[in-house]
């Protein structure tokens, strides 16, 4: 290793590096320009040539070429010695592995950077269908350059051919996504007529691709698998260009999208970075956490969308991050509401967007009829955990009152259900550093999964059934927190591409653990009747389940209000609660075949 440091000391210049981030001016025997690590006006920042060495006066950073780039990129001392070696063009190889598997990450990266330029040059090849979707879409050659944005041609072996060419290996081809396996040993393009956009880490190595289709095809969305070199629960796209912009403004805008992040490029905002997925992960919290204190989420504003949105606030508080939430208006998704209305709308969004726990309180809200009984108490019954979590009392008042308004409830009857969760230690003023913390463990409700179970195999074997089952709003929602949402979401997503339901291209979207949990479901869960009758039984266990929730809630409510300030709530309550133990009692006795 001190050999490598050696060399790169030896072949690169401190000043031509630290030139190519911040403007130097020579000052005397040294260089001298503003600190990149703190905002100043007056340049205080020294780099010396002679000693290879920089010092800021001002804050006080100082060191060599390696922590320079360390601190600039925000990368650990192996990271910035590849980047450095590759930049002097030395010969170095990181010992993660064998030298076997070493080899094989690089010809996986040679692979993918030569896909990319492919698909570009197709992009730039006269006139064709993915040059006039991406004009149609407002996308300018300088920003379709800039993410390497390209064009599968609607052929079966336009980049099998391309790869035999260069003499690349067709297996890796076929393990990385840019081929599949057909018959009599001859692959076949995965990608065809479909917009491509390239999927890069943070260091600018091409490592996967995502392709939109210009056509009716399913999916809408066509992306790599993961591989050694892709894992997308490590990456965001668009984090190569946006990071400079993000450190400097603090701030991180994270979308749904590619053509979200491509569209607010192009209109001037550069710190929009998309999640490789609908949910956020600890990683990419943590991949954020290094640039920025504060992210901006902005997913769409369907029930997926704010589903994403509230698990991505609570990742992003565990990794110390300040987090807002963005509201594109009238339904509109980033990349639409900023080609119609230009950046400066857009950045007037920035500048309103919401704290975390006004969108927890308005978003659960909504979910619930706030004008019955039943809707208020389920309300309080999970906006109280999520109130919990707000250290400031004063701040915690503010919600109080504000749900009181909306439910009907005394502040006093809200305070004591917030107050009876509370644990006895005080919430840490700080978070657990993210390296501290475990992955939170893969969990499924116990008390669901005969149902879920079901119903997924039904989906399975029924393909025509997806939309029915995942369009029906009981069956969705009892989906989501049970550890079988992802599962759901792949199904529906993968929904149309093939007459069957193709588990292998589900698996590609699921975590391990689900994945495994869909297999078992796939070779054990057996279907006892028609498809009809099973969904019927199926919808009749949610409701009781629902409604025992529900009677459940109601009692603990009970239990906490006053009897002289919430009187009539009480009648009315215990009412309810009667007609729920009618209703379950129906509900028993009726028999699923009737």
């Amino acid at each position: 290793m001190s050999d490598i440091v050696e060399q790169i000391k030896n072949s690169i210049d401190i000043v031509d590096v630290i030139s190519s981030y911040v403007p130097l001016k020579k000052a005397g025997s040294n260089y001298k320009g503003l600190c990149p690590f703190h905002g100043e006006k007056t340049p205080s920042f020294n780099v010396s040539q002679e000693k290879q060495f920089y010092h800021c006066f001002g804050c006080g950073a100082h060191g060599d070429v390696i922590s320079f780039v360390q601190q600039m990129e925000n990368l650990d001392f192996l990271d910035a010695v590849e980047k450095l070696a590759e930049r002097a063009g030395l010969e170095y190889k990181r010992g993660t592995g064998s030298k076997a598997q070493e080899e094989k990450r690089d010809r996986l990266y040679e692979l993918s950077r030569q896909a990319a330029r492919h698909f570009y040059n197709n992009l730039r090849d006269g006139d064709n269908p993915g040059i006039r979707y991406v004009m149609k879409r407002g996308i300018s050659p300088e920003t379709a350059k800039k993410f390497g944005i390209g064009y599968a041609k609607d052929a079966w072996q336009d980049m099998a051919d391309h790869l035999a060419q260069l003499k690349l290996p067709e297996a890796e081809g076929i393990e990385i996504g840019l081929l599949s396996a057909g018959k009599k040993n001859r692959a076949y393009d995965k990608f065809r007529n479909r917009v491509i956009f390239p999927i890069f880490n943070a260091r600018g190595k091409v490592i996967g691709f995502g392709g939109r289709a210009i056509d009716d095809s399913m999916p809408k969305y066509l992306n790599s698998p993961e591989s050694e070199i892709f894992k997308k629960k490590d990456n965001l796209y668009g984090l190569n260009l946006a990071k400079s912009a993000i450190r400097k403004q603090n701030t991180a805008l994270v979308v749904e999208g590619y053509m979200d992040v491509v569209s607010l490029v192009e209109a001037g905002i550069e710190i929009a970075v998309a999640s490789l997925g609908t949910a956020l992960t600890p990683e990419q919290a943590k991949l954020l956490k290094r640039y920025a204190d504060t992210v901006v989420l902005s997913y769409d504003s369907d029930a997926a969308g704010q589903a994403a949105t509230l698990r991505g606030i609570d990742i992003l508080r565990d990794a110390g991050l300040k987090v807002k939430v963005l509201r594109v208006e009238g339904g509109k998704d980033p990349d639409e509401y900023i080609r119609k209305y230009g950046k400066k709308a857009f950045e007037e969004l920035i500048e309103k967007a919401v704290s975390f726990m006004e969108y927890k309180v308005e978003t659960i809200g909504a979910r619930y009829d706030l004008s019955t009984t039943e809707g208020s108490i389920g309300f309080l019954e999970e906006i109280s955990g999520e109130l919990r979590k707000v250290r400031s009392p004063v701040e915690q008042d503010g919600y109080i009152r504000k749900v009181a308004e909306m439910t009907g409830f005394s502040e006093s009857a809200i305070r004591r259900e917030v107050e009876q969760g509370q644990t006895k230690d005080p919430v840490p003023a700080q978070p657990v550093r993210q390296e501290e913390k475990q992955e939170e463990p893969f969990r499924i409700d116990e008390k669901r999964s005969p149902v879920l179970r079901l119903l997924v195999k039904l989906m399975i074997t029924h393909p025509d059934l997806i939309t029915a089952i995942a369009g029906n709003d009981e069956i969705s929602e009892y989906f989501y927190g049970s550890g079988y949402e992802h599962i759901m979401e792949q199904l529906v997503m993968q929904s149309g591409e093939t007459p069957e339901v193709d588990i292998g291209a589900v698996c590609d979207g699921l975590k391990e653990p689900e994945e495994r949990l869909l297999r078992s479901i796939d070779a054990a869960e057996v279907l006892a009747g028609d498809e009809e009758t099973i969904m019927r039984e199926c919808i009749r266990k949610i409701r009781i389940d629902n409604l025992t929730r529900r009677q459940a809630e109601i009692t603990k409510v009970l239990e906490i209000l006053n009897e002289e300030e919430d009187a009539e709530q009480i009648r009315t309550l215990s009412r309810d609660l009667m007609e729920i133990g009618k209703e379950i009692k129906n509900l028993n006795e009726r028999s699923s075949g009737r």
